[in-house]
């Protein structure tokens, strides 16, 4: 993957991301109705922001492609908040349903935060490469 250019490397892991946030919502909706209430919540949380990010990686597609800075920027601050919930929901479950922490909390869960956290470093990189390469042309 290192002999790729940058955007391809981008789109690649956008793709792998989007396959793991679908895997991620389908474990999801099989364990809601397994689950009590308490425990809905924060599968809820969990499928609320898969949604968010399912909606928003084809901007960040847009943006990769196009290289338009301003969708990159909206990209950039979804995949890090995405990241943060993902890793408060994590922590929510660990500290209050200790039960169900390795119900909810599947390896889909783990590698939609793995590899979402993997495209955000991408996309910052890419993204200071073209305001770098901008501000060159400017010059």
């Amino acid at each position: 993957m290192c002999f790729l250019p940058l955007p391809i490397r981008i789109l690649l892991l956008v793709v792998a991301h989007m396959v793991c946030n679908i895997l991620d919502l389908i474990a999801a909706f099989g364990l809601i109705a397994k689950t009590s209430e308490n425990v809905k919540i924060l599968i809820s949380v969990s499928i609320g922001l898969n949604f968010f990010v399912c909606l928003v990686i084809a901007v960040g597609i847009i943006g990769a492609v196009r290289r338009y800075f301003r969708i990159l920027m909206i990209y950039l601050v979804t995949l890090l908040s995405f990241v943060i919930g993902k890793l408060l929901v994590y922590g929510l479950t660990e500290k209050y349903a200790k039960k169900h922490h390795k119900l909810i909390v599947t390896q889909y869960f783990q590698l939609n935060t793995i590899v979402g956290f993997i495209t955000f470093v991408f996309v910052a990189f890419y993204y200071n490469r073209m305001k770098v390469a901008a501000n060159q042309v400017q010059n």
